[in-house]
């Protein structure tokens, strides 16, 4: 029996009703995205809007499970690198005591319970692990003629991904055609040439990188150059 195209159509949608055919994936929002952490603190992986959760399985730079949390409890699974420092709630992830290596990708895939009429969706997350400014000092040296040429030298003894701004009395310096900026391993110099006498001033050098920062400051004075003249006879 042949049924007309109006009939066909009624019965799928009473079979088939539009939430069944075309389900919403669960909307996934971190609350801080890339989650930027100094080593030996905790790195907090928090999921803001996924609701009626089902489970939720966290994963490391898409391979290694780190646990997941269903039916009120959380299933942490031993992966070698995370031992002892995993703990997963309802809506988080939370390692302790990060490392450098740490820093990767990390991922979540949530499963919403049935009622909600959504389906599972996934969504990863930027972690990045910093080592703390430290140690930071100012060389300036103690003698400095107008017209020679004057270097700066900014040191540090820890930190990583460093990027250093260079000051005088509160402006910030740029290089240009007497000025040199260079940055080697942690040590950061600054070279004056021709020197005159207004670059005389407090300079400051201030590395840093997403979570620390530290500053030095240290004076330079120049001097006028001295040109000896033959006195007179009398």
């Amino acid at each position: 029996m042949k049924l007309p195209l109006l009939h066909v159509c009624f019965l799928l949608a009473v079979l088939f009703p539009a939430s069944t055919v075309a389900q919403n994936p669960v909307q996934i929002e971190f609350q801080t995205d890339p989650v930027l952490t100094l080593t030996g603190t905790d790195s907090l992986f928090t999921v803001v809007t996924a609701t009626s959760v089902f489970s939720m399985t966290w994963k490391y730079n898409g391979v290694d499970t780190l646990g997941t949390w269903s039916g009120g409890a959380a299933n942490i699974n031993p992966v070698t690198q995370f031992l002892g420092r995993v703990t997963i709630t309802s809506n988080q992830l939370r390692i302790g005591s990060s490392q450098l290596r740490d820093a990767g990708n990390y991922s979540v895939e949530v499963t919403p319970v049935g009622t909600t009429g959504q389906t599972s969706n996934s969504r990863s997350v930027q972690l990045r692990v910093f080592d703390a400014v430290a140690g930071v000092t100012l060389t300036v040296p103690s003698v400095t003629v107008e017209g020679g040429n004057v270097t700066l030298t900014c040191a540090w003894t820890a930190g990583t991904q460093i990027s250093v701004q260079w000051a005088k009395g509160g402006s910030t310096i740029t290089a240009d055609s007497r000025i040199t900026i260079s940055v080697v391993a942690q040590t950061s110099t600054l070279v004056i040439s021709t020197v005159r006498r207004d670059d005389a001033g407090e300079y400051t050098c201030t590395p840093s990188n997403p979570v620390s920062t530290q500053t030095a400051t240290r004076s330079l004075t120049v001097y006028c150059e001295f040109t000896p003249t033959k006195m007179r006879g009398r």
